[in-house]
């Protein structure tokens, strides 16, 4: 089954965009999934030679794009808000990603393209991929960060759609496969461990609650063909942020595909700028399934 059939690519003048073009073109190859190409422009900066410009640019990527076997391609020029415009994109026309370039440095921060970055991240419907230039998946390591918890039945279709990505991208491009989850000990098994209990007791309720975690990861994994050397799992007992920052660094991790929501391995804040910056290739984001009806929350400005 193809996991992308509908992508939309941030197409700008931004630093990066060839990159993300280029990511988004080995997407649509392996999926034989139609392909949209978009630039956005500022209203107080619209003149129609820029126009012309801009569109002479994009359908010349899409003559590129036919020529190199993506059969689906097509382009627009979106005036508005960039944040605004790409999420109205992706209603209209139900993209089932979106692939847009981080420039360098302090992402979030970033006057130019952070603030596009963070209202994506915080409203977009669909997954959301955020990487930096120069750089690319093929042949990398990407690492998928899920909470399988029996006792938050909410986030199983959140878990499941990040593993459904992550799995698609690794076949994809070749990747390397990580898979972290982050635990704690947890119920009566917790206060014991705060009060003065022999070394022997502690490490068997460390052995006991890591063997049950492992179980779970485990067990979602079942529904993957992965290979059997073709994955590592990851289960530190540390807070998310903690746990994803220690294994990018690690592992040298390339792309990290998070929920963003807390408790799947979330971004926002600080947080967010911290992981952002620490990964080497950038983020997909997803974000939790919403109610058909459900708009968008509203977009809010970033300092």
């Amino acid at each position: 089954m193809k996991r992308f059939k509908n992508i939309l690519v941030v197409y700008g003048s931004a630093p990066g965009a060839e990159d993300a073009l280029t990511q988004a073109t080995v997407l649509a190859r392996a999926n034989r999934a139609k392909l949209t190409l978009i630039d956005t422009l500022q209203p107080l900066t619209v003149t129609p030679a820029l126009i012309k410009e801009r569109r002479k640019r994009l359908e010349r990527a899409v003559s590129h794009l036919k020529l190199d076997g993506v059969a689906q391609a097509s382009c627009d020029i979106l005036i508005g808000t960039e944040s605004e415009e790409i999420i109205t994109q992706v209603l209209r026309d139900k993209h089932d990603i979106v692939i847009a370039s981080c420039e360098g440095g302090n992402i979030i921060h970033n006057t130019l393209y952070g603030n596009t970055a963070i209202q994506l991240i915080r409203n977009c419907p669909c997954p959301v991929w955020l990487l930096k230039p120069d750089h690319s998946l093929q042949r990398g390591r990407l690492l998928a960060a899920i909470d399988p918890d029996p006792e938050r039945p909410d986030c199983i279709p959140l878990n499941t759609k990040i593993m459904d990505l992550a799995a698609s991208l690794s076949a994809s491009y070749g990747a390397g496969l990580h898979v972290l989850h982050a635990w704690d000990v947890t119920g009566n098994d917790k206060d014991t461990l705060t009060s003065e209990v022999p070394d022997a007791t502690r490490e068997k309720l460390l052995d006991k609650h890591l063997t049950l975690h492992r179980e779970r990861v485990e067990d979602l994994l079942s529904g993957y063909r992965l290979k059997r050397d073709g994955h590592k799992i990851h289960l530190p007992r540390d807070i998310p942020e903690n746990a994803i920052l220690n294994t990018v660094r690690e592992e040298k991790i390339d792309l990290v595909v998070l929920g963003a929501s807390a408790g799947a391995g979330f971004l926002s804040g600080h947080a967010a700028e911290t992981i952002l910056d620490a990964v080497r290739g950038g983020v997909l984001t997803v974000r939790p399934a919403v109610a058909a009806k459900e708009q968008p929350a509203e977009i809010l400005e970033v300092a």
